[in-house]
């Protein structure tokens, strides 16, 4: 979502920038987050000695800790946002709904895959140099997210109108308009390369419907709201891909 062109101060808010239990709660979120991800893709393996999702995850819960605290020291109030789990616009509320199953299905396609050597023994196995260059690629993922954190004191995971929101059209909201969007859905694409399964590659393509219809939604709500969103979209004419959509 973009959100200023001068500098936008930070929140003054005593709850959102110097709450007492915000570096808690982001500790517990990170925590479970990578508790959850172990517990699917070695589950499904049905074994530890599965060394591309142990880098994966290294490389996954090391750099998201290190974006995570680095904004919550410069940026708290980005952090409190992103900690807020409820959706407000229902039509987003909706396409979540929708598409959950799918993602927490794609998790499970790299390890079953492991399990059953899928991939070695209809494709031969991804090269080990291959999944090395797809952890580097999410490791670029989550730094640029940073990078995002840092230009936009805004975003946040729940679509709304915010006080004092601005249009943002600096760093990474001058090459597309929905910049964490994009990063995160390089992820998705490039994990099952990082993970050694050639056979989830296709499924997870399935995702890209659920940003583009993500995207679609928000930018009307944001048209709508936003004073300056629409002058802003002719000035960076791509949503997601540069020269692309």
């Amino acid at each position: 979502m973009a959100v200023s062109t001068p500098e936008i101060p930070r929140a003054q808010d005593e709850q959102t920038t110097r709450h007492p239990g915000l570096t808690a709660q982001l500790s517990l979120r990170l925590g479970a987050i990578f508790a959850v991800l172990a517990s699917i893709l070695f589950a499904s393996a049905g074994t530890f000695r599965y060394w591309q999702a142990s880098l994966c995850l290294l490389v996954l819960t090391a750099s998201g800790a290190a974006v995570s605290f680095v904004t919550l020291v410069r940026n708290p109030e980005v952090i409190a946002r992103r900690l807020r789990t409820a959706q407000r616009s229902r039509s987003q509320q909706a396409l979540v709904r929708a598409f959950r199953p799918l993602f927490f299905c794609l998790l499970f396609l790299p390890g079953l895959d492991h399990r059953l050597r899928l991939t070695t023994t209809i494709t031969g196995p991804v090269p080990p140099a291959l999944s090395i260059a797809a952890d580097i690629v999410l490791l670029a993922a989550v730094i640029f997210c940073g990078w995002v954190f840092e230009v936009n004191h805004f975003a946040d995971r729940c679509l709304g109108k915010q006080e004092k929101q601005q249009v943002i059209d600096s760093g990474p909201y001058g090459l597309v308009r929905h910049p964490l969007n994009a990063a995160s859905l390089l992820g998705w694409l490039v994990a099952p390369l990082a993970l050694g399964s050639w056979i989830a590659l296709p499924l997870f393509a399935l995702v890209i419907p659920f940003y583009v219809l993500r995207i679609i939604n928000e930018e009307l709500q944001l048209t709508r709201e936003l004073k300056g969103y629409a002058a802003y979209c002719k000035r960076t004419p791509f949503r997601l891909i540069p020269f692309v959509w």
